[in-house]
């Protein structure tokens, strides 16, 4: 069969890569059965914005938690980053991230599934991120004391 165009998949080398970058290759399953599929390679461009925010959060958290109490005006409360805490500081830090990090990874690639059918994963991450704000408020104001 002869080409009459150039082969697309040649064409626009450059290009095509931020193309898929941006818009990612399918937003929606091929066949009309594959409606309500998950794992697309497409995610919204706010759950980056949402996952950067978390893990900013969470850093602070880690800091804030740290420096009260260094002032002796908190404890912490899970047992587990108290014994890390404990042991030693970077490896509190290293895990507070790694954990957070991790569950964010987890929730961004089933953000289109549901927790027992009845709680979306996109609004368990919003969750989170209410979560961190109103923690963070409340450490800011333990701070200003």
């Amino acid at each position: 069969m002869e080409r009459r165009r150039a082969d697309r998949r040649q064409a626009h080398v450059l290009f095509s890569d931020w193309r898929w970058a941006l818009k990612g290759r399918r937003r929606n399953g091929r066949r009309v059965g594959d409606a309500a599929a998950t794992g697309l390679d497409w995610h919204h461009p706010w759950f980056l914005v949402v996952t950067i925010v978390v893990m900013a959060l969470s850093t602070l958290d880690a800091i804030f938690t740290l420096e009260l109490i260094a002032r002796g005006v908190v404890r912490e409360a899970n047992p587990v980053m108290r014994a890390l805490m404990e042991l030693d500081i970077q490896l509190f830090a290293n895990f507070k991230v790694l954990l957070t990090g991790f569950a964010l990874l987890i929730l961004v690639a089933c953000n289109q599934s549901s927790v027992l059918r009845f709680v979306p994963v996109r609004g368990i991450l919003h969750g989170i991120l209410l979560f961190y704000t109103a923690l963070i408020g409340y450490e800011v104001a333990l701070l200003s004391l």
